[in-house]
């Protein structure tokens, strides 16, 4: 939520001397801790909105302020639409259907990693020290001194 000194902070360099004028000499903690409990279920925007639209002429109190936030439209969700046409061919939904298949009943292997390092290693591929080392760790081969 924003934060009541960030509205404050608006308010003074919107209206200079104005404000504290409005605020006839109350103490600025207890008029704070009272806007506070005005807006603690604003949502951010309903303030961006209020604070955007400031009247020219004279500070808002808590309660015109608080008005100003509930004019404020929520902002609209960007909605994705699906292109139009025929869709997927079956071509496309075999291999997306086999994919799935081979991905939700295949178990996964969980040293898999290790093991295409060592092929990769005893083919000959280059591989870091900390590679070697952690696939041999992995596949509890030991490493070499």
């Amino acid at each position: 939520m924003t934060s009541i000194e960030a509205i404050f902070a608006k308010l003074a360099v919107t209206y200079g001397s104005r404000l504290q004028t409005s605020l006839g000499g109350m103490d600025a903690y207890t008029v704070r801790k009272h806007w506070a409990h005005e807006l603690r279920n604003m949502p951010d925007w309903a303030i961006a909105y209020a604070l955007g639209n400031l009247p020219d002429r004279f500070p808002p109190n808590v309660l015109e302020f608080k008005a100003l936030c509930q004019a404020a439209t929520a902002p609209q969700q960007a909605r994705l639409t699906a292109p139009k046409g025929k869709g997927p061919s079956p071509e496309v939904l075999a291999r997306l259907g086999a994919l799935k298949a081979a991905l939700t009943h295949a178990p996964a292997d969980p040293l898999g990693w290790a093991k295409q390092l060592k092929r990769r290693h005893e083919a000959g591929d280059k591989l870091t020290l900390f590679q070697i080392e952690k696939y041999r760790q992995a596949l509890r081969l030991g490493v070499p001194q």
